[in-house]
């Protein structure tokens, strides 16, 4: 292992189990933790798999590298896990989407007791995680140095951004998320439009030459064709991944800043809505989002078990990672 890159990841769910496959692949070494147990594809890996969290400091070199892709609301509960088996100069590195206010008091916790933790937004889905993903990393500079190399090996190229201090990696995330929501509305709004036309347009056709060569082509956009396509759109639904809560706290950043943002509040409007169970009354939007979470499921199959989340929110903290601080709902 000496002279060789290490990163450890806990929570081996979708994305986090593809980004540790991809590090193997790049060549590092990698130790992970998953409470539900890993999938018989990362077993079969070559991952170095614990049991505890504890474990870490036996099989990380210092200084350690611990990236979290867990539940929002396991984050604080992890940290307190982890801090007490973790030594000075280490780093975690915030995986979640936890709320860019929370991401700044963290860091001030993690130095003051000698550690080092950034925030760091993750897009491009489970396909980037395998290939490639976009990395918006927030934090000090020294804490930064520590883990850039290894996530540059994760990125897609020209996909790592230093976004600048602290908290500013999950704001920019929350911002990217708002962006996407903002743009399946769009799209949805403008399908309807074609499809009220008193004369019969190819609808599925006009989308498919939008993907090869229009300016507004798109992964959402890509998918929208497919689904159309192959004659999926029946059932499809989803619930946008821009949570009703982020973007009120988006929101909230806006009006202190005194910003004008009319599409995103849009966007947001809509977010709401989807935490109820929909996405507005546009059968498009939904059917956007429903392609978007059936891809998505499709490419974690392999590695995610349907209980996988479930252990990081019990209340009992997982044997070996010393005492917890109680979980902060987030």
């Amino acid at each position: 292992m000496e002279g060789r890159a290490h990163l450890g990841v806990v929570g081996l769910g979708g994305l986090g189990g593809a980004l540790a496959t991809q590090a193997l692949r790049k060549g590092m070494h990698v130790v992970g933790y998953e409470p539900a147990g890993a999938s018989e594809e990362l077993q079969e890996s070559g991952i170095d798999l614990l049991t505890m969290p504890g474990q870490f400091r036996q099989r990380l070199e210092s200084p350690r590298r611990i990236l979290l892709q867990v539940p929002v609301a396991a984050v604080e509960r992890l940290l307190a896990q982890l801090t007490p088996v973790l030594e000075a100069g280490d780093v975690v590195i915030d995986a979640s989407d936890s709320h860019w206010v929370d991401s700044v008091r963290r860091q001030e916790e993690a130095l003051a007791q000698g550690l080092n933790l950034v925030d760091c937004g993750i897009a491009g889905g489970i396909r980037g995680a395998r290939t490639g993903a976009c990395f918006m990393i927030g934090g000090e500079s020294g804490s930064i140095a520590l883990v850039e190399p290894a996530l540059r090996l994760l990125a897609a190229p020209g996909s790592f951004v230093n976004c600048g201090p602290p908290g500013s990696g999950h704001f920019a995330k929350a911002i990217h998320d708002a962006i996407q929501s903002a743009l399946i509305q769009a799209l949805g709004e403008g399908v309807q439009l074609l499809e009220s036309w008193p004369h019969h347009l190819p609808v599925t056709t006009i989308i498919r030459a939008w993907v090869e060569g229009a300016t507004i082509r798109s992964w959402p956009l890509t998918l929208l064709a497919e689904t159309i396509g192959d004659g999926r759109e029946s059932g499809a639904r989803g619930k946008s991944a821009f949570s009703g809560a982020d973007s009120c706290k988006l929101l909230e950043e806006a009006a202190h800043r005194r910003l004008a943002v009319p599409v995103l509040a849009q966007a947001a409007m809509q977010a709401l809505v989807s935490d109820s169970g929909g996405f507005g009354s546009d059968r498009i939007a939904k059917l956007i989002i429903g392609a978007m979470n059936t891809a998505v499921a499709e490419q974690e199959e392999a590695a995610l078990r349907p209980d996988q989340t479930a252990p990081w929110l019990a209340r009992e903290a997982p044997k070996g990672g010393g005492e917890t601080k109680g979980n902060r709902p987030d």
